[in-house]
C-alpha cells in the first residue's frame, strides 16, 4: 500500500520541484485575477493601438503627399503635415482611454458578474464614448486647418473607431425609444463623425465654413449621449440586480396587523 502511495504521488512531487512552476496557483486563482488580468490586456492593447495609430498616420500622411499619385498641391502638403501632426498628438489621449479603462478595471472588487455586467459594460461605454468625442474634435480641427487653407488635406479615421462609438452609443438610445421620452428622438449619430473637408470645390463657401463650425459641436452631443446612456444602463443594472434578488429569496412587502 506504502509502495501505491509513492507512485501516485510521484508526479506530485515532481510538480513541486519543477522551477518557476506557479501554473497551479495561478489557474487555481484565477476566478480572483480575472480583473487583474482584463486590465493587463487592456494596457497591452492600448500600447498596440498607440503603435498602430502611429504607424498608419504617418503611412497614410507620406503616400497622400507622395507626388507618384498624381499632382499635389503645397497647401495640401502643408495642411496635410499639419493634420498628420493633430492626429499623432491625438494618438496618445486616444490610447490612455483604453489604459485608464484597464487601471479601473484591475482595481475592481467587485463580484464576477457584476465585473462582467456592470463594470466592464461601463468602460466599455466610456472608452468608446470618449474615444468618439475625441476623434470629432480632431476631425473639426482637421477641417478647420482644411477649410482655412482652402485645400484637400490628409484625414486619418481611427480605424473608424469614432463612427463605431457613435454609432453603437446612438443606437443604444434609439433602441429605447419606447421606454424613454429622449430615446426616440434623440440625435442620430451615426454620421455625426465625418470629414468636413469639403466636396473639392475651390474658394470659400459659407456652407463650409457652416459645417466647421457646427462640427465642434459633435463632441458635445456625443459626450451628452454617453452620460445619458451609462444613467440608462445602471438603471436598467440596478433594476434587474433587484429583481434577481428578490427572485431569489421572495418576500411580499405587506405588514401584517
Amino acid at each position: 500500500m506504502e509502495i501505491l502511495d509513492k507512485v501516485l504521488g510521484f508526479p506530485k512531487e515532481i510538480n513541486g520541484k519543477l522551477p518557476l512552476n506557479h501554473w497551479n496557483e495561478t489557474v487555481e486563482n484565477s476566478e480572483s485575477s480575472l480583473s487583474g488580468w482584463i486590465g493587463k490586456l487592456l494596457h497591452i492593447g492600448a500600447l498596440a493601438l498607440l503603435l498602430l495609430f502611429i504607424y498608419e498616420i504617418i503611412k497614410g500622411g507620406f503616400s497622400v503627399m507622395n507626388p507618384e499619385v498624381g499632382e499635389v498641391s503645397a497647401l495640401t502638403i502643408v495642411g496635410s503635415i499639419l493634420s498628420m501632426l493633430i492626429f499623432l498628438y491625438m494618438a496618445f489621449p486616444m490610447s490612455q482611454f483604453i489604459r485608464s479603462a484597464g487601471d479601473r478595471l484591475a482595481n475592481s472588487s467587485s463580484g464576477i458578474i457584476e465585473f462582467l455586467f456592470k463594470d466592464c459594460a461601463i468602460e466599455l461605454l466610456k472608452v468608446l464614448g470618449y474615444g468618439a468625442a475625441l476623434i470629432a474634435f480632431t476631425n473639426s480641427l482637421v477641417g478647420l486647418v482644411s477649410f482655412a487653407l482652402d485645400a484637400w488635406v490628409f484625414h486619418y479615421a481611427f480605424m473608424s473607431w469614432g463612427a463605431a462609438g457613435a454609432a453603437m452609443i446612438g443606437d443604444f438610445l434609439n433602441s429605447l425609444g419606447d421606454m424613454t421620452p429622449i430615446g426616440g428622438g434623440f440625435v442620430d449619430l451615426k454620421d455625426m463623425v465625418t470629414s468636413v473637408n469639403g466636396n473639392g470645390e475651390e474658394g470659400y463657401h459659407m456652407w463650409e465654413f457652416t459645417n466647421v463650425i457646427a462640427s465642434f459641436l459633435n463632441p458635445i452631443f456625443i459626450l451628452i449621449s454617453l452620460f445619458v446612456s451609462i444613467a440608462i444602463y445602471l438603471f436598467i443594472y440596478e433594476v434587474a440586480s433587484r429583481f434577481i434578488s428578490w427572485v431569489k429569496s421572495p418576500a411580499i412587502p405587506i405588514k401584517m396587523t
